[in-house]
């Protein structure tokens, strides 16, 4: 019970670095972004000259606001994320947990979607490093290797590729080419990356297969909050509504209530829904068998 009870108290603890990381990253974003449009405003002499003298000052002071937050928040984003490398290096299986693996991905690739993606370039001010402490490189890495610290897991790679929300081949090739253009790798290193990325490029096939398998699943097989197939339904004893143990779990992370009627709930007192998870499975089975044999 102990251990169990440190177990759960270090993925709440995770979990809160992650929605620090977030929030501190969208608004360094937001940030960077007022920045780069006064840097630019700034730039224009015409555009520049055509304001009053106050509208200038006003603009000068508002520049410096911003630099001042875009520096805070950035110091602290990278301290969380050199301590999620330090972290998933030395005991990586909590971040794979049922509970955490989706969160760790989809933050990840977030993360990634930010330095990497098509709007990257809205982020590039002047003197970042020495002004406002933004290494992107450094951050780059720092999450190439948390991805590899976790890339044994096949259930992770999977969270990797199914995160609809900010995964894409684009970013992921975007990356790739800025760890090889900078060496940001370590010839070893990279030759992992090089590996785990044919591994996602395997289990994105094995997801898309997947999807359209299930694509016309049961409306009661599917998870009420996620809307995706259930692997593991659990019943809420309180509310009686079957739920994915992933998803119920991850909301107890930040909330120990049952969603559905606010009564106090924890992962002890869910019910496993063996029935319901035998009848998916038998329906998975078949859905293979016909496909195998079309």
């Amino acid at each position: 019970l102990v251990h169990a009870s440190k177990r759960d108290g270090f993925i709440q603890f995770v979990n809160m670095i992650l929605n620090d990381n977030i929030y501190l990253l969208d608004k360094a974003v937001d940030t960077l972004h007022l920045i780069h449009e006064t840097e630019e405003l700034m730039a224009n002499a015409e555009g520049w000259q055509r304001l009053s003298l106050e509208e200038q000052g006003e603009k000068r002071q508002a520049y410096s606001q911003f630099g001042s937050q875009a520096r805070s928040y950035l110091q602290l984003a990278d301290a969380n994320v050199s301590l999620m490398r330090l972290m998933t290096s030395e005991m990586p299986q909590p971040f794979v947990s049922h509970e955490m693996r989706d969160r760790v991905a989809a933050w990840l690739n977030y993360m990634f979607s930010v330095l990497c993606g098509a709007k990257r370039r809205e982020l590039r001010v002047k003197d970042a490093a020495k002004k406002y402490n933004f290494h992107p490189k450094t951050l780059v890495q720092d999450l190439a290797e948390i991805y590899l610290h976790l890339s044994d897991s096949e259930e992770f790679r999977k969270s990797v590729v199914s995160d609809q929300r900010s995964f894409s081949w684009d970013t992921w090739e975007a990356a790739g080419g800025i760890l090889e253009k900078f060496g940001l790798l370590p010839m070893e290193r990279w030759r992992m990356w090089c590996n785990f990325t044919m591994q996602l490029q395997a289990a994105g096939v094995v997801f898309q297969a997947h999807e359209e398998d299930i694509s016309d699943a049961p409306d009661h097989f599917l998870d009420p909050i996620q809307y995706t197939l259930m692997e593991d339904p659990v019943i809420l004893p309180s509310s009686k509504v079957i739920i994915d143990r992933a998803t119920i779990a991850r909301h107890l992370l930040s909330d120990r209530t049952d969603p559905f009627n606010r009564s106090p709930l924890s992962m002890e007192m869910l019910e496993d829904a063996t029935e319901l998870k035998e009848e998916i499975t038998a329906w998975i089975a078949a859905k293979k068998s016909s496909r195998s044999c079309s």
